[in-house]
């Protein structure tokens, strides 16, 4: 608690004023980061500090979007990493963080929904299922990626599953869809 009142200017007792515990602490800084991803994934991404750009005739391209900006915050942003690490812990900690995977999943859904309705993926794909397959995806690169090589891969190994996961629900060109995607301005430039 000490070094956090050090990197926040204040005093251990002042911290300690406003978190009795690490446990509070911790809790607070998850709440925070998973509202904000919440926030994202329910109101449309129109936040500076993800830059998504939402296509209604593209669902596809906006679910790349998405998962790069989440990827690119698992790879430079410190609470979003907390968070990470402290939902893992929570399966021993009783922290009661809320599950980020929710609104995620509902979201995918929903944008699966628009993609089979323009056409963009097979009509005999379930999305209910297919958005938990996305959302597990995401989650198993960032932990597969922490332990292999310290986030360095998160864009390309996001990319590329995206692009097989797209392709197995019948996206022509998912190839395509997903290199067209990443040379878009913002955290996808890191691919290159």
């Amino acid at each position: 608690m000490g070094a956090i009142a050090d990197s926040l200017g204040m005093t251990k007792g002042a911290l300690g004023y406003h978190f009795a515990t690490k446990e509070l602490l911790a809790q607070a800084v998850a709440n925070e980061a998973l509202h904000e991803m919440s926030d994202i994934a329910s109101q449309g991404f129109d936040t500076a500090a993800t830059a998504v750009v939402v296509s209604p005739d593209d669902p596809l391209a906006t679910i790349v979007r998405f998962a790069l900006s989440v990827g690119y915050r698992y790879i430079h942003d410190v609470p979003t990493r907390a968070v990470n690490r402290l939902l893992d812990e929570s399966i021993h900690l009783p922290l009661g963080i809320p599950a980020p995977y929710v609104d995620w999943i509902q979201l995918a859904e929903h944008l699966l929904r628009q993609a089979i309705a323009l056409g963009q993926l097979h009509n005999t794909i379930d999305p209910a299922k297919q958005a938990v397959t996305l959302v597990a995806g995401m989650t198993g690169i960032q932990r597969l990626s922490e332990l292999l090589d310290e986030r360095d891969l998160v864009l390309e190994r996001v990319a590329e599953m995206l692009t097989v996961v797209f392709s197995g629900m019948g996206a022509a060109n998912a190839n395509d869809l997903v290199g067209r995607v990443a040379a878009e301005p913002g955290p996808a430039q890191l691919l290159r």
